[in-house]
């Protein structure tokens, strides 16, 4: 952790080559990757420290944090149209005037436990740009407690009478707002979309995500996305919300119906001959400026965001995939004149493509007879010579649970080793690279396996370290203003780093050393 009083490309490139040093940090020569969300200083081409990193270094492929990207997609998805507008802001009003008062979040809580039995109590979340999917936690919140929101801000209301007008006024508006259909459709359409993209966010915060896992996700969800923009999804929609207002426990007449806004008449200019053709029904105009308008700017921003991962090293990485290692064993030919151009080219002090080349060839035709003998199947005799060993010894009883737990399960949809499941999802490397350390390859392959190394060490996003804020605000708390940066680095890293074997007998010896007194009381 160090505090820069200058935020420039330039000052953080200084800031990076001290760490660097002080840790005895080779980076001009081992620096595989780096990544940064979308700040100029840190991403511009010409002066952002990505840029000035790659002057010394051109093997540091930088990667524009995917999580950032997708924020930044989300952001602009929810500002779309005036009814999404109006439809966040509202939900953001109600946490501000249920959070507000303690009586309030009470009643809130008690019609809770009082309409859903069994049910976890909720509270509301508030709608902020800078944290990640706080919209689809707060709009899924107001969503689910819709009966107990309508019970709560009723009986506001009426409690308030002509001694609090102004939270009176403000009951009784809110409730208006969301019991009308303009406010549930744009709900419901958010939700869809949130299926969608909030799964996507989570996988691409996992720790153990590659780049061609992400690349992956990101275009399996925008074919998701391409998939429910059409009328028969929007007719879905409306019947979700049919159905959403027979299990509420208003009447459907009280449901406030989609209004069309009166129509606006824009002057036309001289000799101009088109006309805006206006949508005159409300249903069709919802359709077409809050449903497909939300979809399309989602998709847009997806594919502009994303446009640059399916190009260059990427597109090199894609062979490390299962997937293709399976089409190179049926047949060599397949591979392409110009495999692995690019990526030996970026890291071409770390592997020489003909080397890599005739390795990967070698060990396609080899790999799945390596992951059959790895990893074993559910049963490893068939039911005749099972029922000859059942018959020799029929006294022989033992607990097979444990090792039916620990079976190294191998199928067509998933791999499951000692406890923990890898996705087969046709581009994952995990597999392929626990493959060849598993058979003890690595010194057989050398160059696939540093190449290997390079594409799973190359990050998908920068979570992990922004992860490292929420214990600085542990860690360096108000009782601990005064602390220097030396101190509060170490307790960071004990802090973040709880994998890191420590030898507490080490610890307490060296900390016994600097003074006699402790020496003395210790023993030592």
């Amino acid at each position: 952790m160090k505090e820069c009083s200058n935020t420039t490309g330039q000052y953080l490139f200084t800031v990076f080559e001290k760490i660097c040093d002080e840790n005895g940090l080779d980076w001009k020569h081992y620096l595989v990757g780096q990544s940064y969300d979308g700040a100029s200083n840190m991403r511009g081409t010409y002066q952002g420290v990505q840029s000035l990193i790659k002057s010394f270094n051109p093997a540091a492929t930088y990667v524009w944090c995917y999580a950032h990207r997708l924020n930044l997609v989300l952001t602009d998805a929810v500002s779309c149209s005036s009814n999404a507008k109006d439809m966040f802001g509202i939900v953001e009003v109600i946490y501000e005037f249920i959070s507000s008062s303690k009586n309030r979040v009470a009643i809130f809580e008690n019609y809770q436990k009082t309409l859903y039995p069994g049910k976890q109590i909720k509270r509301f979340k508030r709608v902020q740009t800078t944290r990640w999917w706080s919209h689809d936690l707060a709009l899924r919140t107001v969503v689910s407690t819709f009966d107990a929101l309508i019970e709560t801000l009723t009986v506001i209301e009426e409690k308030c009478g002509s001694n609090d007008r102004k939270s009176a006024f403000h009951a009784r508006s809110l409730r208006e707002s969301i019991i009308s259909d303009r406010f549930l459709l744009t709900a419901l359409t958010y939700i869809e979309i949130f299926d969608i993209i909030t799964p996507l966010s989570n996988i691409l915060q996992a720790k153990d995500m590659d780049l061609l896992g992400a690349v992956d996700s990101v275009f399996k969800s925008i074919d998701t996305l391409q998939k429910i923009r059409n009328d028969s999804k929007f007719t879905g929609i409306i019947n979700e919300l049919k159905e959403f207002k027979n299990n509420s426990t208003l009447n459907i007449e009280d449901f406030k119906p989609l209004q069309m806004n009166r129509k606006k008449v824009v002057p036309r200019m001289y000799d101009e001959k088109s006309l805006d053709d206006a949508i005159d029904e409300p249903l069709k105009n919802f359709k077409v400026n809050t449903f497909y308008c939300a979809i399309d700017l989602t998709l847009t921003q997806m594919k502009d965001r994303f446009s640059d991962i399916s190009t260059g090293i990427f597109k090199d990485l894609s062979l490390f995939s299962r997937r293709r290692i399976k089409e190179i064993a049926n047949d060599t030919s397949k591979l392409p004149s110009d495999a692995f151009l690019i990526f030996s080219s970026v890291y071409e002090k770390f592997v020489d493509r003909s080397d890599l080349i005739r390795e990967y060839i070698q060990f396609s035709k080899c790999y799945f007879d390596f992951e059959k003998n790895k990893f074993l199947p559910t049963q490893l005799h068939s039911e005749k010579k099972k029922k000859k060993i059942e018959a020799l010894d029929e006294n022989y009883e033992s607990d097979t649970s444990d090792e039916h737990d620990n079976d190294l399960l191998l199928t067509n949809n998933q791999v499951e080793i000692i406890g923990s499941t890898l996705p087969t999802n046709g581009t994952s490397m995990a597999i392929v690279f626990q493959v060849l350390l598993i058979s003890g390859l690595s010194t057989v392959f050398p160059s696939l396996h540093i190449a290997l190394k390079i594409s799973l060490t190359l990050p998908v996003a920068s979570v992990t370290t922004e992860r490292s804020f929420s214990k600085l605000s542990i860690v360096k708390n108000k009782l601990r203003s005064t602390m220097n940066e030396d101190r509060l680095d170490s307790l960071m890293i004990i802090a973040c780093e709880p994998d890191i074997h420590i030898n507490n007998d080490d610890i307490i010896n060296e900390f016994s050393t600097s003074s006699p007194l402790l020496l003395n009381a210790l023993g030592r």
